[in-house]
């Protein structure tokens, strides 16, 4: 089926967008949660309760807590492609696989370069 690999690519980065903000979402109502608690003198809602609510590990909810980066962050970090760029490369690929040319990781690299 043509263009079944690129809506897959689309929901599959949509979920990552979601997850990202909700992780955030669920990081400003933690920090939230603890200066309330502390200027009103009672006992705030722990990691876990919070992280269950958000549906989120508590683990990357501790971690992003602390200053943790996420996925996205991380790799826009040591990428030599922005964001609207990768995403550019990403559709051209998913597009020349659906016509029935795979790239190849040097032909990736290649057309990467091109894009810089």
């Amino acid at each position: 089926m043509v263009g079944r690999s690129q809506s897959k690519a689309k929901a599959h980065r949509q979920f990552l967008d979601d997850l990202e903000a909700r992780q955030k979402a669920t990081v400003a109502a933690y920090l939230t949660e603890q200066t309330k608690a502390q200027e009103e003198g009672w006992q705030p809602a722990g990691l876990h309760i919070m992280a269950n609510e958000f549906n989120i590990n508590y683990r990357t909810l501790g971690k992003h807590v602390k200053g943790g980066k996420t996925k996205h962050e991380w790799a826009d970090g040591i990428s030599s492609l922005n964001h609207a760029e990768a995403l550019m490369l990403i559709d051209f690929a998913i597009g020349m696989a659906d016509w029935g040319f795979p790239l190849t990781h040097d032909s990736m690299a290649h057309y990467a370069l091109e894009i810089k």
